[in-house]
């Protein structure tokens, strides 16, 4: 049995990343096209995808391979609000740091996509649309894991999760919005 964590992925995909936008900017520079726009603009791409890996590890990992017998009486699927208010009844901390911790998971992701002029965050509809998606696959993926014994920490698929990454989403939609209406990178 082997423990694939959060560490092992980053040591793998952090270098990749930074190694494919160096060789980008390199690429760039030698045909003589590398402007300060050209280079922002792939530096943003590589911290969007620095940012995404991050996602990944703190969503999906650890994993177990093979997999374990799935635990038959764990809860996999939430669609109701009272975990969280259980939570706030025992613990306020632990309900605020899952509320922000989702909350803040996501600005990000819409800053960074709509600084890298990702066709799908420019306007509001097209971008819930994409956001939705992207949080459905993720809490899909953690659904199977966990059903399939993959996962070495069983996760929940929440609706908490699903309505907290949403509002930080579009948190961070409007804040670039707000704070860079007139720049485009």
């Amino acid at each position: 049995m082997y423990l694939i964590d959060h560490e092992t992925v980053a040591l793998i995909a952090v270098p990749i990343i930074v190694i494919f936008i160096t060789l980008s900017i390199l690429n760039a520079k030698k045909s003589g096209v590398l402007s300060k726009e050209i280079l922002t603009k792939k530096l943003v791409i590589g911290v969007f995808a620095l940012y995404m890996t991050f996602v990944v590890m703190i969503t999906l990992f650890p994993i177990i391979v093979p997999p374990e017998t799935p635990d038959s009486g764990f809860k996999i699927l939430n669609l109701s609000f009272s975990d969280v208010v259980m939570m706030w009844r025992y613990s306020k901390r632990a309900a605020c740091i899952n509320i922000v911790g989702n909350i803040a998971l996501f600005i990000p992701f819409a800053s960074l996509g709509k600084c890298i002029g990702y066709k799908p965050f420019a306007s509001l509809p097209k971008f819930m649309a994409t956001v939705i998606l992207f949080i459905l696959a993720i809490e899909a993926a953690q659904y199977i894991e966990t059903a399939t014994g993959l996962a070495a920490i069983p996760r929940t698929v929440d609706i908490v999760d699903i309505v907290c990454n949403m509002i930080g989403a579009v948190i961070g939609w409007f804040a670039y919005c707000i704070a860079c209406k007139n720049v485009r990178i």
